[in-house]
């Protein structure tokens, strides 16, 4: 079996000012990085996902970019380079300088491909590297042979011009660059391999990576740097030529590894993201310090000899091995300075040979998996109520004897402090508006304040087509957007609300209330929600306005009980500490 090892490294921030140096530019990280890469057998392919140089470069920051590209070409025996551009190649200054053209519109600055990535082009063509077209789309690409594989270099920047921006594709170019390579050669490429790099990570995403470096810390969701219309268009694409990989840069830090299998089954496509190998986050962290005064704890960083970051983020590259039949292994490898003691260690490593059944590589699957229709249906009021025990989320002590109701309260923070639950939550979510058919035919989804927000934003990206928009609890706090949305001339008849918990409903009425004044008509609104705690499970009727419908993933009475009734979950599943009335 053949096997080939890439490196994939971004964001090298190359500068030519004295006080903004990359990493690459200190002689002693460049020499751990040259041998820590002599270490991986059958290296010869390198991966650079944009930012090659700092805020735009000119044609000095390039130059030492090539040197160190020479360089590592000469003591490592590299026989395939391939770059793609990134937001800090586009060279704003160069822009800036015809943005005086009368005949030229500023706000249409990031057309000019040949004047924003100019001293890119020259640096690829000086260094004999990979340049396909330079109108957007496949700006290059590298054919490896034994194992196959076809590396295609995809430019995100379309949109940057003189201001920053999201990632956008220029898909017309990137259709037309698709078809010239493949098309004019099927046949030739249809057992290959094929890698997507772009600088713009696409999609939401958590890496297992992330999560073991942050100590599964409460940071809830990483969010996707690309327009995600624009996205969902070239993935489409990506796709019709039998591409599962998709390769990034851009988010510095710790943020590399796999998206993790929850979004893969629906995406089809296996995404890995390298944090920079070139920015100084020790430096970042003593800027801090200095800024804060904090002299003791510089004075220690400076005695130890210590690698020190904001966010426990540490410069990273990563080391695919493939095989001939598909991806086989990704390294991650971080720098790391200990009490002077400056190495390279692997950090963390994902194996997809269990991923594989027979020759399929899971990745390569064109359909989603087919449902197991004799698999027990989830049980998600089982596990959250489970966790409601064992994580002592009923916060009060319940009694079970009094003849008046006094409410309760559930902490629902726990779910949203840990990703493993938001994405239960969110799969869970997922399915009732698979299953429900008020739920599939709703016109909108607002998420109903701030908890409301954060479950919308895990499923958002499962909607594409409908309205989706989210409403705080206090009305003062309306923006323009949403008395935009709602007026007489929308057309909205259904409406879903995500909440966390459901007690008598009266927040969902205030809303129901708001959008029949700016629209004027009934709306049927179905509420989804973690938990419903209202007494019968209904939401009573706004006459004229609202009709509810309530869909939990779990149901629990907040209530105190009027005696020893044994319907009560909070009692028979020993939900929270129960106070009894016993006349002896």
């Amino acid at each position: 079996m053949a096997l080939r090892k890439i490196m994939h490294m971004a964001d090298m921030h190359i500068s030519n000012k004295a006080g903004d140096k990359s990493l690459l530019q200190k002689e002693k990280y460049v020499e751990d990085l040259i041998e820590s890469l002599k270490e991986i057998e059958d290296l010869d392919t390198i991966i650079i996902g944009g930012d090659i140089v700092d805020k735009g470069g000119n044609e000095n920051a390039y130059e030492i970019v090539g040197e160190f590209i020479e360089r590592i070409r000469d003591e490592l025996d590299i026989k395939h380079i391939l770059c793609v551009p990134g937001n800090h190649d586009v060279n704003r200054n160069a822009l800036m300088g015809i943005s005086g053209d009368k005949n030229i519109k500023s706000d249409e600055l990031w057309k000019y491909y040949d004047v924003k990535l100019k001293y890119y082009w020259k640096f690829l063509e000086n260094m004999n590297l990979s340049v396909f077209s330079r109108s957007g789309g496949v700006v290059s690409y590298e054919i490896l042979k034994n194992p196959n594989i076809i590396l295609l270099g995809i430019d995100s920047t379309d949109r940057i011009g003189i201001t920053d921006g999201y990632g956008f594709i220029n898909l017309k170019e990137m259709k037309d660059g698709l078809k010239k390579i493949f098309e004019e050669s099927k046949e030739k490429y249809q057992d290959y391999i094929k890698i997507a790099v772009l600088h713009h990570r696409p999609i939401v995403y958590e890496s297992n990576s992330q999560t073991i470096i942050e100590n599964n810390s409460n940071e809830i969701g990483l969010y996707g740097t690309c327009d995600s219309e624009n996205w969902q268009k070239a993935r489409k694409l990506l796709l019709e030529y039998d591409i599962h990989y998709v390769w990034t840069g851009h988010v510095h830090g710790t943020q590399s590894g796999q998206v993790r299998s929850f979004d893969s089954l629906h995406d089809q496509i296996n995404y890995s993201t390298v944090g920079s190998i070139g920015i100084d986050f020790s430096k970042e962290l003593k800027t801090r310090l200095t800024q804060e005064k904090d002299k003791d704890l510089l004075d220690k960083l400076e005695e130890l000899k210590c690698y020190g970051s904001l966010n426990g983020n540490h410069n990273s590259y990563n080391i695919w091995t493939i095989s001939d039949e598909g991806l086989v292994r990704e390294e991650q490898y971080k720098y790391i300075i200990d009490e002077g003691n400056r190495r390279w260690c692997l950090w963390n490593v994902k194996d997809f040979e269990e991923e594989t059944e027979g020759d399929c590589n899971v990745f390569d699957i064109e359909v989603m998996d087919v449902p197991d229709n004799n698999k027990e249906p989830e049980d998600y009021e089982e596990k959250i109520l489970g966790i409601v025990r064992e994580q002592g989320l009923y916060r009060t002590g319940h009694y079970h004897w009094k003849n008046s109701a006094r409410l309760n309260w559930i902490d629902t923070s726990y779910f949203f402090q840990h990703r493993e639950m938001m994405f239960y939550i969110a799969k869970g979510f997922n399915e009732l508006f698979e299953k429900e058919k008020k739920l599939k035919d709703v016109d909108c989804i607002i998420g109903l304040g701030i908890k409301g927000t954060i479950l919308l934003s895990y499923i958002r990206f499962l909607f594409p087509k409908k309205k989706c928009t989210y409403i705080p609890e206090n009305k003062n706090e309306y923006v323009r957007y949403e008395t935009v949305l709602f007026d007489e001339s929308t057309e909205i008849s259904s409406i879903a609300v995500l909440t966390d918990v459901v007690h008598s409903g009266n927040t969902v009425k205030a809303l129901a209330n708001e959008v029949y004044k700016k629209t004027k008509k009934f709306q049927n609104i179905s509420v989804v929600s973690i938990f419903d705690s209202t007494p019968d499970g209904i939401i009573a009727e706004v006459s004229g306005q609202a009709k509810f419908t309530l869909y939990p993933l779990a149901k629990l009475k907040v209530t105190d009980c009027p005696g020893g009734c044994e319907n009560c979950q909070i009692y028979t599943r020993k939900l929270a500490n129960v106070i009894e009335y016993k006349e002896d």
